[in-house]
C-alpha cells in the first residue's frame, strides 16, 4: 500500500481504501503513475494528457476519478484539473 517514505505500492487498492465511496458499485478512474520521456517532460504534455484523459472520462460518463502520485506530482495534478472546471477533494 504505502510505505515509510510515501511511495505508493503496486498493492494500492482504491476500492479498499476509500470504501465509504462504494467504488465497487460505479464507473470511475485512475489518472496515476504516468511514466513520460525526458524529451517530453513540460507541464503543457501533461495540461494535455489531462484534457484528453477528462474528455475520455465524460465520454464514458465517468463522474468519478483518482489521481494517486507523490505530494509534488498531487500538487500539479490539482491545478490541472482545477484549470479545466473539475473538483478537486483530497
Amino acid at each position: 500500500m504505502v510505505d515509510a517514505d510515501g511511495e505508493i505500492g503496486d498493492d494500492f487498492d482504491l476500492v479498499n481504501v476509500l470504501p465509504e465511496l462504494h467504488l465497487e458499485n460505479q464507473k470511475y478512474c485512475e489518472f496515476s503513475r504516468v511514466a513520460i520521456l525526458p524529451e517530453f517532460q513540460n507541464e503543457g504534455i501533461l495540461a494535455k494528457m489531462f484534457q484528453r484523459f477528462y474528455e475520455k472520462c465524460e465520454a464514458m460518463n465517468i463522474r468519478c476519478g483518482f489521481s494517486v502520485a507523490p505530494r509534488p506530482i498531487t500538487i500539479m495534478h490539482r491545478r490541472l484539473a482545477r484549470e479545466q472546471g473539475y473538483k478537486y477533494t483530497r
